[in-house]
């Protein structure tokens, strides 16, 4: 009996700001940069680039090119979009120094 495979897309699981919530908040417990850039995009996409961009002051195109998968945007772009976003960057320890 063969198996059926379907596309799974990311866009149907961030309906919600819960959803998306959890979904960087996983990213960032991974801690991996390109997880964390995609994620970012992910959501951006999911809300719409578009408001997000008005906040930030860069055109909605360039936006989501920034957090394409396996790009590398600037610090304080990422900085700008997560505060657009509602969230704020911390530190917290993990091991001592």
């Amino acid at each position: 009996m063969p198996h059926e495979i379907t596309d799974w897309d990311i866009q149907e699981h961030l309906q919600t700001r819960v959803e998306q919530d959890a979904y960087l908040e996983a990213a960032f417990d991974d801690g991996d940069a390109l997880v964390i850039i995609g994620a970012i995009g992910d959501v951006i996409r999911a809300r719409g680039p578009e408001g997000i961009a008005a906040q930030v002051g860069i055109e909605p195109t360039a936006l989501l090119e920034a957090f394409r998968d396996g790009n590398d945007p600037p610090f304080s772009l990422v900085l700008t979009v997560v505060r657009a976003l509602g969230f704020k960057l911390g530190v917290c320890r993990t091991s001592k120094v």
